[in-house]
């Protein structure tokens, strides 16, 4: 397995408040980790920092090479729900951090599978057999719009309430981790991203800029290049990408 990430602050921003962290776990897994943070001047930097850290501290802490699909499913969900309580806390001894979330998307290969848990609209897709496929589904106000029929697809890219998310880590006490497992098989990749990033790339983008997945890869080089086509783009908000190909 490969792994590779990335984050950039953007051409708008004057602080990023995204935070990412990727690993291996042995020879045969590794995990991304995805954070969009919010809230004030630092609240969100602080709040997407501390997500990734606890997150990755309950994965590397709580794996082992022989974890049954459940027992995976319980430890990413309990990790996401871990670093909610911890970002909870830190805002409520804080008054200035009140309000303060960040969105997070943790994906872990293992086995054969991909294991997705996730809450907020930072996102992972599945690289596979010449097709892109979104693997999370946005906790946004926007998603709610289009499954409702109240507007398209064409008009949710552009809607005034596309950064209005309705599940966020550390805003309420007690947070619903959404989970999705995922049979993979090689060659493929895993790529996990902030909204600044799937904003401005579509999915297929994704898809051709990695290239045929049985091609060697400078992983580093792809995650850059999305970074550099979402700035060429515009970049408005901070933009992180991370990568797990197997």
């Amino acid at each position: 397995m490969k792994i590779a990430g990335i984050t950039d602050i953007g051409l708008s921003r004057r602080s990023n408040q995204d935070a990412f962290k990727v690993g291996r776990l042995g020879n045969d897994a590794a995990y991304t980790v995805v954070c969009d943070g919010m809230g004030g001047a630092n609240g969100g930097q602080i709040a997407s920092q501390t997500a990734v850290e606890v997150i990755e501290r309950q994965i590397t802490q709580g794996f082992r090479g022989d974890m049954s699909g459940r027992s995976v499913k319980n430890m990413l969900t309990s990790a996401i729900q871990a670093a909610n309580a911890s970002v909870y806390d830190r805002a409520k001894k804080d008054p200035s951090l009140e309000g303060m979330g960040t969105t997070a998307v943790v994906c872990l290969v293992l086995n054969g599978a991909a294991h997705i848990a996730h809450a907020g609209d930072s996102r992972a897709y599945l690289i596979a057999g010449g097709e892109c496929t979104q693997l999370t589904r946005d906790h946004s106000m926007v998603q709610q719009l289009l499954e409702c029929g109240e507007i398209t697809q064409e008009q949710a890219k552009s809607h005034p309430r596309k950064h209005i998310i309705t599940r966020a880590v550390g805003v309420n006490e007690i947070l619903q981790v959404d989970y999705g497992e995922t049979p993979v098989y090689s060659p493929g990749a895993v790529v996990s991203c902030s909204d600044g990033l799937s904003n401005y790339i579509e999915p297929q983008e994704l898809l051709k800029i990695h290239g045929a997945p049985e091609n060697d890869h400078d992983l580093d080089e792809y995650v850059s290049a999305l970074v550099d086509l979402a700035k060429q783009r515009g970049g408005a908000d901070n933009i992180t990408a991370a990568v797990i190909e197997y």
